[in-house]
């Protein structure tokens, strides 16, 4: 979500909401996936109506960034994920970013600079390793990527899935962010499905602060919103969002939709982490000050 209007003080930065974590718990928060099978970490998934954007397990950074010749290999990894390519990959020099919000993050941000060179040559390949999410359905395993406002389902036959090797791997053309699929349960917030394609998935037509509040008081771990400023704004307003995790771009624009549009409320948040990616986008992550 690009905006220059949101403070005097990112007037050449544009800002993009990533991931916002409603912790179940909001005194103390975990990552770690549940011990039993199927009850891991749930999502909160959305139908936007505006446009969002994105360790470290075995000690494998958050973020990485590399620089690559057209004639270069590679292979990255952050968290669970890692992209590896072939020579000649690459029709042009190319600056790639990869960032994980935490560990055990289902979802990657990708970045790659410029823009053109994200068009490959032959396919590269993505791996999310699952080894740690317990009661993961390989049956069922899948990737999504971000595109177009919203999760998309891959083609056939680009993901697949290994239970042997305890991993989806898919294999692109181009990259954006991306999400592992599975049988996380998954709340859908819309107010125009009627049914839904994604397994152990529920729609929330109704009163969404009710219906989030009552998640909240349920065990297990953090709860995760994928996009939609608009559902984060209404989370907010009603004190049941315990994280906001914002991408800050260094690109000047014209216009664009405020990621706090409207607002007739105010909310104290407290600085919790800052890094520079290597690309020069800035990644904050807030708490809310009684948190």
């Amino acid at each position: 979500m690009r905006n220059t209007n949101l403070l005097p003080a990112v007037a050449l930065a544009t800002m993009t909401m990533l991931l916002t974590s409603c912790s179940r718990n909001p005194v103390a928060p975990t990552t770690g996936m549940s011990g039993q099978g199927g009850a891991g970490s749930a999502a909160v998934a959305v139908i936007p109506d505006d446009t969002p954007t994105p360790g470290t397990d075995g000690g494998t950074p958050s973020t990485e960034t590399q620089s690559y010749l057209v004639t270069s290999e590679g292979s990255m990894t952050v968290g669970r994920w890692t992209l590896t390519f072939r020579k000649n990959s690459l029709t042009m020099p190319a600056t790639i970013t990869l960032w994980v919000s935490d560990p055990e993050a289902m979802d990657v941000h990708i970045d790659v600079q410029p823009p053109a060179a994200n068009n490959f040559s032959q396919p590269v390949v993505l791996t999310a390793n699952t080894s740690d999410v317990n009661g993961f359905d390989y049956s069922t395993g899948d990737m999504q990527v971000w595109s177009g406002g919203n999760w998309q389902a891959l083609p056939a036959h680009t993901a697949s899935s290994h239970p042997n090797q305890q991993n989806v791997v898919a294999h692109f053309n181009s990259l954006s962010n991306t999400m592992v699929m599975n049988d996380t349960p998954k709340h859908v917030v819309s107010t125009t499905l009627k049914e839904l394609g994604w397994s152990n998935s529920s729609l929330v037509s109704g009163n969404v602060a009710e219906t989030v509040a009552a998640l909240k008081r349920q065990p297990g771990e953090n709860i995760q919103i994928y996009g939609s400023p608009t559902l984060v704004r209404s989370l907010l307003r009603d004190g049941l969002l315990d994280e906001l995790e914002l991408l800050v771009h260094p690109i000047v624009v014209g216009g664009g939709y405020r990621l706090f549009e409207n607002a007739n409320y105010g909310t104290a948040l407290r600085l919790v982490d800052s890094r520079t990616l290597g690309s020069g986008v800035l990644a904050l992550r807030y708490a809310a000050a009684g948190a």
